[in-house]
């Protein structure tokens, strides 16, 4: 078969919604290999483990469910706002509920499964889920953008955590994070990604210095409040000193770039995961930090499925609109 014979077989419908459907195979393939390395890892590492002492505090497990929480009520304006500068709104509590439900994706593999649940939940309502699917991927790309710039942070604050023990990264950072951030830059990028998941929308995505600008922090402060939470849920599990924090901050920001500027890949949790623990051995032996990393995801998934629950209990009778 020639170049463009190939090229043409895979711009093909047919070819495209092929490989869509082995994402989800593909994901949990990765997942799987995934899961089976950190067992071997834990196994021939285990004595390592017993370095902390390890326990449970139930009470440090709910003020990390609890602060974790709280940042939704960061998370859900900026949602609102780039929903609303594409021309798509609702009330606040449905786009709370419609939030909260949506992130039941986060838990299967493919990080897409956030923007096709949302956008299918907001086309009951009436809303274009076209709209809602090109504001989450701008969404993605801010929370990206925010998480280098928590990276970097963190990595000022402790040099060690650099992957290659030099603060300068974080400068480098910073600086490649501000000007994706440049509106010019920033808009192709959403445009291209637009175009290239077939989610255009007209007229095209144009945002402004002083929008990006305030998405961008208020993620990082979510960033930095959820990083806070996965530190206190480690003290209620090991003791793990004070000296972690920062480290463990950045950590998730880090997965957070991961798992937000490559959400089309499969296997987004492993992406996700695999950067969290990267960035933990920094400061821990790598059979500390994937157990930790595995103990985070559980953590993860039992925190979404509550929310759910708890969205599904106190925002899911009917709203007038």
């Amino acid at each position: 078969m020639t170049g463009d014979n190939g090229l043409r077989a895979i711009e093909h419908p047919g070819a495209r919604q092929g490989i869509r459907r082995l994402r989800l195979p593909l994901g949990l393939a990765l997942v799987g290999v995934f899961s089976l390395v950190a067992l071997v890892v834990l196994i021939n590492d285990s004595r390592r483990l017993l370095d902390y002492s390890f326990h449970l505090d139930p009470l440090l497990v709910l003020l990390s469910f609890v602060i974790e929480c709280s940042g939704l009520a960061l998370a859900v304006p900026v949602w609102r706002q780039i929903l609303a500068r594409l021309g798509s709104r609702s009330s606040y509590r449905n786009d709370l509920r419609i939030y909260c439900y949506s992130m039941l994706g986060v838990i299967l593999p493919g990080g897409f499964w956030p923007m096709v649940g949302r956008a299918a939940l907001y086309e009951r309502q009436g809303i274009s889920g076209l709209r809602v699917a090109a504001a989450s991927i701008v969404e993605f790309v801010v929370v990206g953008l925010a998480g280098l710039l928590v990276y970097s942070l963190a990595t000022l604050l402790d040099p060690t955590e650099s992957v290659w023990q030099r603060p300068v990264l974080a400068l480098a950072i910073t600086v490649a994070a501000l000007a994706l951030i440049h509106p010019p830059v920033f808009n192709r990028i959403i445009r291209w990604l637009l175009q290239r998941s077939r989610r255009a929308v007209e007229p095209p995505v144009t945002l402004r210095y002083a929008e990006l600008g305030r998405w961008v922090a208020l993620e990082g402060l979510v960033l930095g409040i959820g990083g806070t939470a996965v530190y206190v849920l480690l003290r209620s599990l090991a003791a793990v000193p004070p000296s972690l924090f920062v480290p463990v901050v950045g950590a998730w920001a880090a997965a957070a770039v991961a798992g937000n500027l490559f959400f089309w890949m499969p296997g987004t949790p492993v992406v996700r995961d695999g950067a969290m623990a990267l960035v933990l051995t920094q400061s821990l032996p790598l059979s500390t930090s994937i157990l930790f990393v595995l103990l985070i995801r559980v953590w993860t998934i039992f925190s979404i499925l509550a929310v759910a629950v708890l969205a599904r209990l106190l925002l899911a009778r009917p709203l007038r609109r």
